[in-house]
């Protein structure tokens, strides 16, 4: 058998490293699916005749340092005063995603809104909206917050 097809297929060999690193646990998709998800602030939703919607937001500063291999380059192509800005450009799925992003919606209402706009199955509907927010979450552009519970007063 190929080395790469074994590897590929997880049979024999190395052990896969661990995804999630010490000291941190996995969450479970129950948790993911009661979150509520809400856009950063400086996230900014721009509706462009080139790209059609776009999220843009500030880079942060360990993000506007040049690369080591980019050291020679001379410092006028890589002025760190020029405010810089990340760009991502939406399909319509995603588009309709953070059209629903808003604060109050828990990543389960989102996916059953989207699944019922499209007319798939919601399990499929949730990996894919889990895919989507857990992206923009490493781009820190959305945060997860657990979904706040109504005070019981006795």
């Amino acid at each position: 058998m190929f080395r790469w097809l074994g590897k590929f297929l997880g049979i024999g060999g190395e052990q896969p490293q661990k995804t999630v690193p010490d000291g941190y646990r996995a969450i479970d998709r129950a948790t993911i699916l009661s979150s509520v998800p809400a856009l950063h602030p400086s996230v900014e939703r721009v509706a462009e005749k080139r790209y059609g919607c776009t999220l843009q937001w500030d880079l942060t500063p360990e993000q506007m340092a040049p690369p080591r291999s980019a050291r020679r380059i001379p410092k006028v192509f890589l002025n760190p005063s020029r405010p810089r800005r990340h760009k991502l450009v939406l399909d319509d799925m995603g588009r309709r995603t953070v059209e629903l992003i808003d604060g109050s919606r828990t990543v389960a209402d989102i996916s059953a809104a989207l699944a019922g706009q499209v007319g798939c199955a919601v399990s499929a509907m949730e990996d894919a909206v889990i895919a989507f927010i857990s992206q923009l979450a490493r781009r820190n552009a959305v945060t997860l917050a657990p979904r706040a519970t109504p005070e019981r007063r006795g």
